[in-house]
């Protein structure tokens, strides 16, 4: 395996909507030269308050600057009433929620109950 093979991934876990600290951890991924933040719970998905929809706006827009991908996955400080109003939750695959940003729906594997 070479560097070339290997895809790196900047690991970060919640955030809750802080617009301070989701840009540091935008520019921590572009310094150490990934294209992908998975963020594991707690990002902050409030779009139905004007804060929550100011930070979607802003994360999106810095993401498409950056050139950067993020990922998140379930957490409880989410709204899941609009994550299941837009068919994020039932989705089979990421499911893009605004530009650069990607809800990951729980996916059952083979086999598992």
């Amino acid at each position: 395996m070479t560097d070339q093979d290997v895809t790196r991934v900047l690991a970060v876990g919640d955030l809750h909507g802080n617009l301070a600290w989701t840009k540091r951890v935008i520019q921590e991924s572009v310094e150490a030269g990934t294209s992908t933040i998975l963020q594991l719970g707690d990002f902050g998905y409030w779009p139905h308050t004007p804060d929550g929809a100011r930070f979607l706006e802003a994360v999106s827009k810095d993401l498409q600057d950056a050139d950067v991908n993020l990922f998140f996955i379930d957490g409880n400080h989410e709204n899941f009433d609009e994550l299941d109003r837009i068919g994020a939750l039932t989705a089979e695959a990421p499911f893009e929620i605004a530009q650069r940003i990607n809800y990951c729906p729980s996916i059952r594997l083979p086999g598992s109950l």
